[in-house]
Parts: structure tokens; C-alpha cells; sequence
């Protein structure tokens, strides 16, 4: 179980669930995304929610999260599930994405542009 220590040197440890719960949070997905996710309630999620944060003494999952990240309670790997897409993290939109938005395409060089006089 990942554990870290607190600012009064009491050890911070999470259950393997509400460490995986975090993680998803760190991840930006809502309670209800991560029922899907694990097949749980949302209560269930929630319940993890609570726990992490008794355990973390955090005001909200915002805060575990800033707690559970910066202690080294839960880290974001790069497992293809927990990826965030770039387009998120750049806040783009998929239909921003799908006008091209991220890709620039190279200049044309002026000698393959029709009606150049370098014939």
C-alpha cells in the first residue's frame, strides 16, 4: 500500500481501492466516471471518497488529492488508461481537434507553388 507521512509525521496509507479512486480523481474523472470505470456504485466511489479524505485529513477531494499527490500517497504512471489526452490538458474541444486545431501544416516552399517563374 503507498504510504507517506503527514505534517505531523503520522504515517498516510489508503486502501489499494481508495488509492485507485484517487488516482482516477487525479485524473479529472467524476465519481460517476469511475463507477463505470471499476463497476461500483457511486456510493461506493464515494465512500472511498470519504475514507481518503478522513485518512488524508482533507477538507475535499480536491484537497486529498493535492495531499495523496504531494506526499507521494498516489502517483499518476503511465499506464494508457490513465493517460489524460492532450487535447484535454490543452483545452481544446474534439470538435476544436477535429478542425485541426492542434496540427499546423508546413508552408508550401515558393518553388513547388503553381505560377512560379522558375521555369
Amino acid at each position: 500500500m503507498p504510504r507517506a507521512d503527514n505534517y505531523s509525521g503520522k504515517p498516510l496509507q489508503l486502501s489499494p481501492r481508495e488509492t485507485e479512486v484517487m488516482r482516477w480523481i487525479a485524473c479529472g474523472k467524476t465519481s460517476g466516471d469511475i463507477a463505470r470505470l471499476l463497476s461500483i456504485t457511486e456510493d461506493t466511489v464515494n465512500a472511498h471518497v470519504k475514507n481518503a479524505c478522513l485518512k488524508l485529513d482533507a477538507v475535499n477531494k480536491t484537497h486529498a488529492t493535492a495531499i495523496a499527490l504531494s506526499h507521494g500517497v498516489i502517483r499518476l504512471g503511465p499506464s494508457p488508461e490513465m493517460v489524460i489526452p492532450l487535447q484535454t490538458l490543452l483545452g481544446l474541444s474534439k470538435r476544436a481537434q477535429d478542425r485541426g486545431a492542434t496540427t499546423r501544416q508546413p508552408r508550401p516552399d515558393s518553388k513547388n507553388l503553381k505560377g512560379s517563374n522558375d521555369d
